[in-house]
């Protein structure tokens, strides 16, 4: 098998990794305010470290920063919401714990919307509305006082579930 080299210029992100390849951004944090030698070294030797591409800059021999973010990214955060009152509320957004194969599997999943599916839409950039249609589990650091999660990470889809029966109230 042949193999070629592609050039691409990326703005990436460090992160650190659980040995079952899920990122721990605590982890990361612990390393990164680290000052003395020995403990350096130590981190250096058992901690896996890896990278997330979030937005390509150069490709194909050329610049592409003049499109759109949407065309240029990679790997975008899903949007969590959670129903109050029979409306979907938005929760946050979560970037960590998929595999390659799941993230492929839940973009394969939704259609797409002209508008936001949530009451309280967040003002984001770049943004493409789908049919809330699918329920994951994730797990979050805390929920916080205006109802966001916290670091929250993808654990896994919920075929059981239908999304109307994730509420606000299941958070806390």
């Amino acid at each position: 098998m042949a193999c070629g080299c592609i050039t691409a210029a990326f703005s990436t992100s460090p992160i650190a990794v659980f040995a079952d390849d899920r990122p721990c951004f605590a982890a990361l944090a612990e390393c990164d305010h680290q000052s003395e030698r020995l403990r350096v070294d130590y981190f250096s030797r058992t901690t896996l470290a890896s990278y997330v591409v979030f937005d390509i800059l150069y490709a194909k021999e050329s610049s592409i920063m003049d499109l759109p973010l949407r065309e240029r990214t990679y790997f975008g955060s899903p949007l969590l919401g959670a129903c109050h009152h029979g409306l979907l509320q938005y929760v946050g957004k979560v970037g960590s714990g998929f595999t390659d194969k799941e993230l492929a599997e839940i973009a394969g999943a939704f259609s797409p919307l002209d508008r936001s599916p949530f009451v309280n839409a967040p003002a984001t950039a770049e943004v493409r509305w789908v049919e809330p249609n699918l329920v994951g589990q994730v797990s979050a650091r805390e929920v916080t006082k205006d109802g966001h999660l916290r670091a929250p990470v993808f654990l896994r889809t919920r075929d059981d579930k239908e999304p109307q029966e994730c509420t606000m109230d299941q958070l806390d």
